[in-house]
């Protein structure tokens, strides 16, 4: 009796919920492989970080030069041009599997499946129903472009997956409070996002103004200490960029001959050139349909349709408005941040290049996720500071969806499923 006791404890009905999730992703990556005529177990040639990896085994900075691969030009010598956290988890399996035998369509897969666990987690420690949680945590993958690129271990799709994985891990911290943790995660994912940076500073913001209370000065040394790991790994950024390329900020992205290279039209990696035309194919749908009714996409098209957690956030903020007729000053934070990254995204030459949906601004899906948690409230005692139209009272509750937000993330499901192996068939 104790046994069966024991077992049913241990497979309670979240455990079941994660053993779906494993089941439902598995199940899902390998129809998508199949359909897209690529292996689960296969490894994308498109490697960087493990030749990067592979290079510092043999105590080299720089890399041996591959024409299909994005590599930066320094002084006649060829580096990787991405930041190089991604390289540090390659690194062991390159040590132990070799360079070219790390399956790393395997190891996108197991970091897509493990974010969706972690999602469904957080929900569910802040009693947002079974239903709700699985919906909302597979809309941050199988429901986003983040699906397409997370069929091959290719660099640009590594470096986005595993952003997603530590901004949500990042969330997790930031809601239970623990500032290093929050702060840390969020400075290994400037390591494959350099904008992360901008929920850095937002993260940072969150806690001083939850620290008020104790007055300015208290706040701000309260949050000092915290930032020592963080400011570790960016110490350690900072030395790796100078080494490489004699500049603490320079990942490597500006000597890339598509930004060095003359040309009409070219302004560089960033230019307020660029801003007009890529708000225009962030924000326009750009899908339409041919005369047989067939769905068809340019690319990229808009991100409220591509990542539909994102709409799902921006209904969630209005009914929330609604309701309490105030604006909860952490979620205009993490709004302003998330308005601040589209912003700095747009100003980018190539907005994310050959793609399905918006990539880059999958970005911004574990900050929307957040903002689902976060609750405007709507105190009963009326004193002068709550008749201010923004409230700073924090409150972590569960998420809600109505009908609308359900049916618009099933068909983000249907439309990324879609799109995923159309895209990935035209590629291959």
């Amino acid at each position: 009796m104790e046994t069966k006791a024991e077992l049913k404890k241990i497979f309670n009905s979240e455990t079941k919920n994660i053993l779906l999730i494993i089941f439902l992703m598995l199940a899902l990556f390998l129809l998508l492989h199949d359909a897209c005529e690529s292996s689960l177990i296969g490894a994308s040639s498109w490697n960087s970080y493990e030749i990067q990896a592979d290079s510092w085994l043999k105590g080299r900075l720089d890399v041996d030069y591959y024409s299909y691969l994005e590599l930066a030009i320094f002084n006649n010598t060829y580096y990787v041009s991405f930041p190089p956290f991604p390289s540090v988890i390659m690194f062991p399996f390159v040590a132990i599997l070799g360079l070219g035998n790390v399956p790393n369509n395997l190891i996108m897969f197991v970091v897509a499946t493990m974010t969706v666990i972690l999602a469904y987690r957080i929900l569910r420690k802040f009693e947002t129903s079974e239903m709700n949680s699985l919906l909302i945590s597979f809309s941050m993958v199988a429901g986003s472009s983040i699906l397409a690129l997370s069929l091959n271990g290719g660099v640009w799709f590594v470096a986005q997956l595993f952003n997603l994985f530590l901004c949500t891990l990042a969330v997790k911290f930031l809601l239970e409070g623990k500032k290093a943790r929050t702060y840390f995660c969020l400075a290994l994912a400037v390591g494959c996002r350099p904008f992360a940076a901008v929920y850095l500073i937002a993260s940072f913001l969150y806690f001083l103004i939850k620290d008020r209370k104790f007055g300015f000065v208290k706040a701000v040394s309260k949050n000092l200490l915290p930032l020592i790991p963080m400011i570790i790994v960016a110490l350690v950024y900072m030395g790796y960029n100078y080494a490489r390329f004699g500049n603490p900020l320079e990942f490597g992205h500006n000597y890339l001959p598509e930004f060095t290279e003359g040309g009409e039209g070219n302004y560089g990696q960033f230019s307020f050139n660029y801003l007009w035309p890529n708000l225009k194919e962030t924000f326009l749908p750009r899908i339409y349909f041919d005369g047989n009714l067939n769905i068809k996409f340019m690319m990229p098209f808009m991100f409220l349709i591509a990542n539909p957690l994102t709409l799902v956030w921006v209904i969630d903020g209005i009914k929330k408005l609604i309701k309490c007729k105030k604006i909860n000053l952490y979620r205009l934070l993490f709004f302003i941040a998330i308005v601040a990254n589209i912003f700095l995204i747009c100003l980018h030459k190539t907005l994310g290049g050959w793609q399905f949906g918006a990539r880059y601004l999958c970005d911004l899906l574990p900050f929307c996720f957040l903002g689902l948690l976060l609750q405007n409230t709507r105190p009963e005692v009326e004193t002068e500071e709550v008749k201010s139209i923004i409230s700073a009272d924090e409150s972590i509750g569960s998420a809600t969806l109505n009908r609308f937000q359900i049916a618009w993330i099933i068909i983000g499901f249907m439309l990324n499923m879609v799109g995923s192996i159309e895209f990935w068939r035209d590629l291959i």
